[in-house]
């Protein structure tokens, strides 16, 4: 095999070497770009409510709260859906002012909305408090009838 012919082999062989690499680092990075957008979704962030005080005369009941990077509180009862935005936080206890009916059971349920990347969100929703309550807030006088009674 003469010089030239070893020649002309090297540079094809170098040149389809460049080419694969050209199109393998090309193909990496379109597929990177797409997958940047918004996964994988890390480990969820705590959602953490303070226990609920019930019965209660009031018409009103403050939840205290508890969500690392919170974007977005919502609260939804038999009283309805309120949302809270603002920036929430694992570390400090957030006040979620909420109304309650006159002589109604009130089943609570809390969804916190979390960004975990500008733009990226979650949702993680509780109905208990953090020592595994149930959150249910009884708004008005309850009567207890002797046992008796209830026979």
């Amino acid at each position: 095999m003469s010089r030239m012919q070893r020649l002309s082999r090297l540079a094809v062989l170098l040149v389809l070497t460049l080419v694969f690499v050209w199109l393998f680092n090309g193909t990496t990075a379109m597929a990177t770009q797409r997958l940047v957008a918004c996964s994988p979704v890390p480990t969820p962030e705590t959602l953490a409510m303070e226990p609920v005080s019930s019965p209660t005369l009031l018409l009103t009941q403050t939840l205290w709260v508890r969500l690392g990077s919170g974007r977005r509180v919502t609260v939804t009862s038999e009283a309805g859906t309120k949302s809270f935005a603002g920036v929430f936080s694992s570390a400090f206890l957030s006040p979620l002012p909420i109304p309650l009916l006159r002589n109604v059971t009130h089943h609570v349920i809390v969804t916190g909305q979390v960004e975990y990347q500008t733009g990226c969100y979650y949702t993680l929703s509780r109905t208990v408090d953090k020592n595994g309550a149930p959150l249910i807030i009884v708004q008005g006088r309850r009567t207890f009838l002797p046992s008796i009674l209830r026979r």
